[in-house]
């Protein structure tokens, strides 16, 4: 249901942008859908969209299943790191199912999207399926106004890789004769 869901909320968007009315603000996780093998190292965006202006702080938290899942490293987007100074500070230890906690601000200004804010990088443990989901997104503006955006979750999912049959060249070209 969720990627339904997910699916649906990108094309209100895209909808709403060709009959030429706002964009909903909103804050996703990119790409909204991705395919992993066990063992392998990948990273997912922390975007905020067009429509979402005069960001200064960001408090967000994440949740994902820990048993398909291990947080390598979170680091800060381009968005906020591209307008210095700013404080970027992430932790998963002692949160509810080793969700991820990020922390961000701007010092003395502020920032519009679209952007990214923040990458999330992992390694995929085991095989199957699991939503990153936004537990809580707290966006501020300069005055400490909280401002309204629309989460946008994303999904990972964990299939096995195609098993690789070693076969010789003299197998192979027996195979032509």
């Amino acid at each position: 249901m969720r990627p339904l869901c997910a699916v649906l909320a990108v094309l209100a968007l895209a909808t709403g942008a060709a009959a030429g009315e706002r964009p909903m603000p909103f804050i996703a996780i990119e790409p909204l859908s991705t395919v992993v093998e066990p063992d392998d190292l990948f990273a997912l965006s922390v975007v905020i969209g067009p429509d979402v202006h005069g960001v200064t702080g960001y408090d967000l938290v994440i949740d994902f299943d820990e048993t398909l899942l291990d947080v390598t490293n979170v680091v800060e987007g381009a968005l906020p790191a591209g307008s210095p100074p700013s404080y970027f500070w992430w932790t998963d230890q002692g949160t509810p199912s080793a969700s991820i906690v990020i922390n961000g601000a701007l010092l003395g200004h502020d920032v519009d999207g679209p952007g990214v804010l923040a990458e999330l990088r992992f390694k995929a443990l085991a095989i199957g399926f699991t939503p990153i989901h936004f537990v809580s997104v707290d966006l501020r503006d300069l005055d400490n106004n909280p401002i309204t955006v629309t989460p946008i979750d994303g999904q990972v999912t964990i299939e096995p890789g195609s098993p690789v049959e070693s076969v010789s060249w003299s197998r192979v070209k027996e195979l032509f004769r």
